[in-house]
């Protein structure tokens, strides 16, 4: 499968393939461009400037490392790797401005940010590039926030549960880009236990 790299400065070198790329390329996802991960933290920590998008990538990076442990030792199939690592790039896509002060918004019309995660998973162009690779947006929308029916319940916690691909990108990337010492995190060495 066709692949390309990003550089990363938490993570490295990020390889991703045609359907990430896919996704990534699309408006919706482009709009991650424009939503600081940390909200207004930027006016007292100056470099608190990275993005959902940057969050995004590294959150699929952390995922397909997880996923790839898990295949190597038979747990999951090539296919389930590729969700997972989707799942990861997805999972934030139904954030607003001002992150989590946008919930306020979205409470008043009975919404949340993972409805509107599994809305613009189902309802814009990315379900027709899940569907043009080969994906269920139905299925995608429920591993993106950690929601999937499935006799392997540990992909749900790979996406959302207590040490996450999420937590395990938000941790080192915000202290990285705030010069905070909280956050440090052997990511590998925890995947390997």
């Amino acid at each position: 499968m066709q692949s390309w790299e990003i550089k990363d400065p938490v993570h490295g070198y990020i390889e991703l393939y045609k359907p990430e790329i896919d996704i990534v390329d699309s408006p919706q996802f482009q709009r991650l461009r424009r939503l600081r991960q940390l909200s207004a933290a930027f006016l007292t920590y100056p470099g608190a400037e990275h993005t959902r998008f940057h969050h995004s990538l590294g959150v699929l990076h952390i995922a397909g490392k997880i996923a790839q442990r898990l295949q190597n030792s038979g747990l999951i199939t090539e296919e389930e790797m590729q969700k997972l690592r989707l799942g990861g790039l997805l999972h934030d896509i139904g954030h607003g401005p001002f992150s989590h002060l946008f919930e306020e918004v979205l409470q008043k019309r009975d919404l949340n940010h993972e409805q509107m995660t599994t809305r613009i998973i189902k309802e814009t162009t990315i379900a027709d590039i899940l569907r043009e690779h080969g994906l269920d947006p139905e299925e995608m929308s429920t591993l993106s926030i950690g929601q999937h029916e499935n006799k392997k319940p540990y992909m749900n916690q790979i996406i959302a549960g207590q040490f996450s691909a999420d937590v395990l990108d938000y941790l080192p990337r915000d202290s990285y880009f705030t010069g905070v010492e909280y956050g440090k995190v052997d990511i590998d060495r925890l995947i390997r236990s």
